[in-house]
């Protein structure tokens, strides 16, 4: 039999290995009603939170208030699992020491972010010329995709992909690339849903078919 040894654990049926342990062994569920955020305009309002975690309690060189939770996370398993196996980091040769860690998107709480705004940046800005923002309850959930005219540079437009919350509905969206504030110019519904997020989607079309 292989052993399978599994420390630093923060999860939504407790914090720490024995919370855990104990958890799963109770049978205790870690799914409940979502309390961090209004999830009203969405059709599923449960999840997996860890009402107990205190990120206070874990981080000792990072101030919560400016870490996202799943950082907070992350910092808090490692110090976790450093206590789990018997290491004191104050023992361990920081010049052979190394940490890996895997992750799918980065830090979700600033990750989202990106899917409320579009940005034209310019040189001669120097950053974001103007700026689209979502609607509450709408997000831009493609990477943008950037059109240009090859006879005209300046007529060019951005491609994107935009979930409605309310709806559950995910629709292609167009922009004027030089002029994003002014909102989409133009919107394709999408007639099959398409899980948003992709970062490509394929749809099957036969000849005659439309979107």
């Amino acid at each position: 039999m292989t052993r399978v040894v599994i420390t630093g654990i923060i999860a939504p049926v407790g914090v720490g290995r024995e919370a855990c342990w104990q958890a799963l062994l109770a049978g205790i569920l870690g799914i409940r009603p979502v309390s961090s955020f209004d999830t009203s305009p969405f059709p599923v309002h449960l999840g997996g939170e860890v009402p107990e975690f205190d990120p206070a309690a874990h981080l000792r060189g990072l101030n919560p208030a400016v870490v996202g939770r799943a950082s907070q996370f992350a910092a808090a398993a490692a110090r976790m699992a450093l206590h789990d196996a018997g290491f004191d980091p104050e023992d361990l040769d920081r010049q052979r020491t190394g940490v890996s860690m895997g992750t799918t998107s980065g830090e979700p709480l600033f990750v989202e972010q990106f899917f409320d705004q579009l940005a034209h940046a310019s040189w001669e800005a120097g950053g974001a010329a103007d700026t689209y923002t979502a609607p509450p309850g709408e997000y831009l959930c493609g990477e943008p995709c950037f059109v240009a005219n090859p006879g005209n540079y300046e007529d060019a437009a951005i491609i994107t992909q935009r979930f409605e919350a309310a709806s559950n509905a995910v629709s292609i969206i167009l922009f004027d690339a030089f002029s994003v504030r002014r909102g989409p110019i133009a919107t394709i519904p999408l007639r099959q849903r398409v899980h948003p997020g992709f970062h490509t989607s394929f749809v099957p079309l036969s000849h005659g078919d439309s979107l």
